[in-house]
């Protein structure tokens, strides 16, 4: 028999391949298997969705919204950032920074949040309903602790709004970029105001340490406030009897809607109730500081009767406004005008009245604020 026909050695030559071949199908087998069952199980477990939903909160609003109570906030289990535009982002625009949505995917709840600089202040007032200023709907609940902002409720029945406004001690050569503000517009997972103490805190929270984040982002070098624990209480439309008036409507000897006065507050409300029919606001008064203050008349519907080149002015039929200076914001806008359509019938005060609420009013406010030089209608 020849070398060649030796069959120890024919044998293990026709053999090899074939283990080789087997254990070839068997890791094609195996990465199959793994291809297949892995991923079913992530997208099973949640594994996968929780690992979608944190990289879409890294890359919304570049990552700078705070999200450590956003869940309790829109009671939702996950929550999953993506970009948000709106048909006003036309007229807002100019100065946005940038704007994003934090939502349950699964539905219901859902927070928007808006940074702008102070040439688009417009955008949050927009939020807050601030163009139907004539309306007995908003009241600017002040978040205090050092911070410079307001909790407001657009209507009854929401969306919740926190403003907050960073001047930028940093950026005072550049008027276009002076302050950084966080705008947020809560809406709960059944669709209804976020309600309750703890619910307000937890949204001024967010919005105060968003701020922070997005300042930090965009080099905006802005002093904080202290930790919140609390908030004022929501309080509009609770009458507080002639008397008894100690926040933003200090100093008016009637019936009122008011909220906590704090000096900090760039959005201050004071409603005066009219006396022949309870529960009735007849007068609006507001406060605007900083760039709010010149975003206002540009945003509500009789705000076009402000004359920005006077610093006072009015007509019987429409606003009155005034105006003070103030050491570290520029110019205070104080307005007031007459609350119309709630079907309750009641005329408004005379132009007498309305100025001289107007100037008790901001008087009161300018003192918190450490402004002067008030002028009046």
């Amino acid at each position: 028999m020849s070398k060649e026909d030796s069959p120890d050695e024919s044998g293990t030559s026709e053999i090899q391949p074939r283990k080789i071949l087997t254990r070839r199908k068997r890791w094609l087998a195996f990465a199959l298997i793994v291809a297949v069952v892995v991923p079913g199980f992530l997208y099973l477990s949640g594994i996968y969705d929780r690992w979608q939903d944190s990289r879409s909160l890294s890359d919304a609003c570049k990552g700078v919204v705070d999200t450590t109570e956003v869940r309790e906030i829109l009671g939702a289990d996950r929550i999953h950032g993506e970009p948000y535009t709106y048909f006003r982002d036309s007229i807002t625009a100019p100065g946005r920074i940038d704007r994003c949505l934090v939502k349950n995917p699964e539905g219901g709840g859902r927070l928007i949040v808006s940074l702008d600089w102070n040439t688009n202040s417009s955008g949050s007032l927009f939020a807050a309903g601030r163009m139907e200023s004539e309306r007995n709907t908003g009241m600017a609940v002040p978040i205090g602790h050092g911070w410079e902002g307001v909790i407001d409720r657009r209507r009854p029945d929401g969306p919740d709004i926190a403003i907050l406004n960073m001047p930028c001690s940093n950026m005072r050569s550049n008027p276009k970029q002076a302050d950084l503000i966080v705008t947020l517009q809560a809406t709960s997972g059944d669709g209804k105001p976020v309600a309750g103490d703890t619910q307000r805190a937890r949204l001024a929270r967010t919005a105060t340490k968003t701020a922070v984040n997005a300042a930090k982002a965009w080099n905006c070098k802005a002093s904080v406030g202290d930790s919140i624990d609390r908030v004022p209480k929501e309080s509009a439309y609770h009458d507080v009897a002639a008397g008894h008036v100690s926040g933003t409507c200090k100093g008016i000897d009637s019936a009122v809607w008011e909220s906590a006065a704090d000096p900090d507050a760039p959005i201050e409300d004071c409603y005066l109730l009219a006396t022949k029919s309870k529960g009735t606001a007849q007068t609006r008064l507001g406060a605007y500081y900083g760039p709010f203050a010149a975003a206002f008349p540009h945003v509500a519907l009789l705000g076009r009767d402000i004359k920005l080149d006077q610093r006072a002015g009015g007509v019987p039929h429409s606003m009155y406004w005034a105006t003070a200076q103030c050491p570290s914001s520029g110019t205070a806008l104080y307005t007031v005008v007459s609350v119309s359509g709630d079907g309750s019938g009641v005329g408004p005060a005379s132009p007498s009245a309305r100025k001289e609420a107007l100037k008790l009013f901001a008087t009161q406010s300018a003192k918190r604020h450490g402004c002067t030089d008030l002028k009046f209608p």
